[in-house]
């Protein structure tokens, strides 16, 4: 094992409940949006220790809504895409008038 933590000999767990106390005690993600939203934080800190000037981060989050745009067209799905805009923009009101 990766850690100091051993079950005792003879004991045994199912598989998918040793997965997750694994997951647990190494602090890894159990699901894979745990591990998108642990990287879009980290991607989070990052930007911010590269460009320390909140005012400059919309040019990065733009590039990523540029790049989420692609996808959605590569897939067909830009009426989707569009509402996501339109929802996001509301929300983003919403935030600055909570400012």
């Amino acid at each position: 094992m990766d850690n100091d933590f051993d079950l005792p000999l003879g004991w045994s767990m199912p598989p998918e409940m040793a997965k997750k106390l694994s997951e647990t005690v190494n602090k890894k993600s159990i699901t894979p949006f745990d591990g998108l939203k642990d990287m879009l934080e980290q991607t989070a800190n990052d930007l911010a220790v590269v460009e320390p000037d909140p005012e400059n981060w919309s040019e990065w989050v733009a590039y990523l809504l540029e790049v989420l745009q692609i996808e959605a067209q590569e897939d067909g799905q830009n009426e989707k895409f569009n509402k996501m805009i339109k929802s996001l923009v509301k929300e983003l009101a919403e935030q600055v008038g909570r400012s």
